[in-house]
């Protein structure tokens, strides 16, 4: 994972969404597909990888270079739904969030997962781009 970037203001009505820059930081080519969702609250989310597999769409199988980055677009399922929560999120109390699970496969087959979790808050929010920063728990990569 490269970087997660909230790609607006925050608005009364709107689903937050997440501009996600994926890197391939190996050596060699690999197959990768994976799952994400964008959520908005004042607790960290705790998701189980395969679930999300399961529920969320998938990124497309694709097979990516060493060096190369992909960009994907991730949108909220549910809108901010009154000031309050936009205030709350400004002062700190609650985030942004974007979480989820890359899968790849290198040429010798073997698999990796890459399980990421970054929120957005506060002053971040002042001045674009909103990038977001790393959730103390939900980062983990073999």
């Amino acid at each position: 994972m490269r970087v997660a970037t909230l790609d607006n203001q925050l608005t009364v009505g709107q689903k937050p969404s997440v501009t996600l820059e994926i890197i391939n930081s190996g050596k060699t080519p690999g197959t990768m597909e994976g799952a994400s969702a964008v959520s908005w609250g004042s607790d960290t989310p705790h998701f189980d990888p395969a679930t999300l597999l399961e529920s969320a769409p998938r990124v497309s199988r694709m097979v990516v270079g060493p060096g190369v980055t992909v960009t994907t677009q991730k949108e909220s399922n549910t809108p901010i739904e009154k000031p309050d929560d936009i205030d709350l999120i400004h002062m700190g109390l609650n985030y942004v969030f974007v979480y989820g699970v890359l899968i790849y496969d290198d040429i010798f087959g073997k698999e990796h997962r890459t399980e990421f979790c970054f929120r957005i808050s506060g002053d971040k929010l002042k001045k674009q781009p909103f990038l977001m920063t790393a959730c103390e728990t939900g980062n983990e990569a073999d």
